[in-house]
């Protein structure tokens, strides 16, 4: 029996092996050295051997279940279970990580690591409820802080999951705005400009002793800077010299993925006030990997950036605004084939998924297509070739159809573009790009019954998207064809206004927080 149980023992099958034992009343006194011995005897398995445990294979139950039963009573089992959440967030499997790090919490509720990573995957699974959830898991990590730099990475987790909820159109304006505001004040009592550069003995301040700590005090700032300006108007002015100094303090930290980040944030506001030159000025000082020119080998020593996508997205934007329909789609072709560069070689970029790559790809296809199509309506064939290749991986998300819908729209395929939009309408209700562009098509018409009917979908777009220049602008030629004069003019120099405050890319295109950061 003791030779099956030690054996038992280094197949790291410890509880058979001192259950094993026990069952011999007479030997049950060897079932706690057996245990302690197991535990000597298995060291903790490394992150290759953990990423293979997390495998499935053929459908079999996967063997980190095992190996975190196994390493469960070790004095160093909570090395094991983090890593392993981490691995999860890494690969996407949101859903696995949250049962793996709630089981681990039933056990250690104060675990800060284990609340915030927990945060962190319900924030990146994005309904309402997780929402709700990872904002209580990092308010509880906040209140549990004890380190000056545990209280700065739960208050940007904090930060993120409240602007992560203050983006669903589902919920009401008021609701939205005050996350926003609580997120707003959350970051700005940190005092992280000041603890930037070096001026305040602040909670951030203190935490900057290490090269890590600077890296969060300057994804502080990008986070602050990010939230102003989705608050829009007086905010403005703020969210540039907020930028200003996240961009200096990436600098010194030295992360280029996230100096990368604040430039073409700091590009966005340029271009909210028609600056788009001087916005494609500050983008070309954006750090770009050699990967950006989709063609460099695998394994390459230098990491891909995933803000290459972004600064590519950005540029195409502004030169479209400056009337520069080639170097547009020449900037989309460059990050389609970036993306898939990273998707078909590798690696991908340091804190992003496979998913999140297909993703970001499809959209890049629907852009381009949309531009395509825009740009030279003798180009259908290539436009819908396009817009196929975005459907190919995400057919059933309400983006990628509302531009199967823009690119007909375009093409002067009206009927064709009315049945993608009520796709895209039927995927999600609240999707206020969609609703404005069938809206318009409803004006289009012409008719009272079709005007009554545009109206209606305009006023439910701009509900959700109130700061829309676009529904606006659409609601003004509605009351023009009704003849409310006085209406009309209103609802114009609404559009007017907001189109003047409009950015080249849209706020909420822009991440919170940059990947692989906040699992850290």
């Amino acid at each position: 029996l003791l030779a099956d149980s030690y054996r038992l023992m280094e197949l790291r099958r410890t509880n058979r092996a001192v259950d094993l034992v026990k069952s011999e009343s007479h030997l049950a006194p060897f079932a706690f050295p057996i245990a302690m011995l197991s535990i000597k005897m298995s060291p903790i398995p490394t992150q290759e051997q953990l990423s293979e445990a997390v495998r499935v294979r053929d459908g079999k139950f996967p063997e980190i279940f095992h190996v975190l039963a196994e390493n469960r009573i070790s004095q160093d089992s909570d090395q094991t279970w983090i890593t392993t959440a981490k691995i999860l967030l890494r690969r996407d499997e949101l859903e696995r990580c949250k049962g793996i790090l709630k089981a681990f919490r039933e056990s250690n509720p104060e675990n800060i690591t284990a609340t915030l990573l927990l945060s962190n995957a319900c924030q990146r699974l994005g309904s309402e409820h997780d929402l709700d959830e990872s904002v209580m898991l990092a308010r509880n990590a906040v209140s549990c802080a004890v380190s000056p730099e545990d209280t700065l990475r739960a208050s940007l987790q904090l930060a993120v999951s409240l602007g992560s909820r203050a983006r669903l159109r589902t919920r009401q304006q008021v609701e939205r705005q005050h996350d926003r505001d609580e997120a707003i004040q959350l970051l700005s009592s940190l005092d992280l400009v000041a603890s930037a550069s070096g001026g305040s003995s602040t909670t951030a301040t203190t935490a900057t002793s290490n090269s890590s700590s600077s890296s969060n005090v300057a994804q502080g700032l990008y986070t602050l800077a990010l939230l102003q300006a989705e608050q829009g108007g007086s905010h403005a002015a703020k969210a540039k010299a907020t930028a200003v100094s996240a961009w200096q303090a990436a600098q010194a930290a030295k992360d280029p993925q996230l100096t990368a980040l604040n430039l073409v944030l700091l590009s966005t506001i340029l271009s909210a006030g028609q600056g788009h030159k001087a916005a494609l000025s500050c983008l070309s000082q954006a750090p770009t990997s050699t990967a950006a020119t989709a063609e460099a080998p695998r394994g390459s020593a230098e990491q891909a950036l995933w803000s290459d996508v972004l600064v590519c997205r950005l540029r195409s934007r502004l030169q479209a605004a400056l009337s520069d329909a080639g170097s547009a789609l020449t900037e989309l072709v460059l990050a389609k084939k970036l993306l898939a560069g990273w998707l078909e070689r590798g690696p991908l970029p340091a804190g992003v998924s496979r998913g999140m790559a297909e993703e970001e790809l499809a959209k890049v296809w629907g852009e381009l297509a949309v531009a395509i199509a825009q740009a030279d309506s003798a180009q259908k064939a290539e436009a819908l070739a396009a817009i196929d290749h975005a459907l190919a991986l995400r057919p059933w998300t309400a983006a990628i159809r509302h531009a199967v819908g823009s690119v007909h729209e375009a093409l002067g395929q009206y009927e064709e573009a009315a049945a993608a939009y009520d796709d895209a309408l039927a995927l999600d209700p609240t999707h206020a790009p969609t609703l404005l562009r069938k809206g318009a098509l409803h004006v289009r018409h012409g008719s009272r019954p079709d005007l009554a009917v545009a109206r209606d979908l305009l006023a439910e777009a701009l509900r959700y998207e109130p700061r829309a220049a676009a529904g606006w602008y659409e609601l003004g030629r509605v009351a023009s064809a009704l003849e409310h004069r006085a209406e009309a003019e209103e609802h114009m120099l609404m559009a007017v206004r907001l189109a003047s405050e409009a950015p080249a890319l849209d706020f909420s295109e822009l991440p919170l927080a940059p990947p692989g950061i906040s699992d850290a």
